[in-house]
């Protein structure tokens, strides 16, 4: 299956990082930009293995966790 690119925005508060994207059904924070992105891989993960243990269809956007991601830092 071929990697989806995915666009996603990195953006910076006072405390941390999120990430988020258009249309794209998860969001991750950290403490740092590595961090953030962890966390992003972690939840995608997590998603990915409660529809698989329920036994449900996970998102189409999230492709099966076969994501390219292209960050834009705001």
């Amino acid at each position: 299956m071929k990697a989806k690119k995915v666009i996603l925005i990195i953006e910076a508060s006072k405390t941390g990082f999120g990430i988020y994207g258009e249309g794209f059904p998860v969001t991750a924070y950290g403490n740092t930009i590595e961090e953030a992105k962890q966390d992003l891989k972690r939840v995608i993960a997590e998603v990915l293995e409660f529809c698989k243990v329920e036994g449900i269809t996970s998102d189409p956007a999230l492709n099966n966790g076969n994501l390219e991601f292209i960050y834009i830092q705001i």
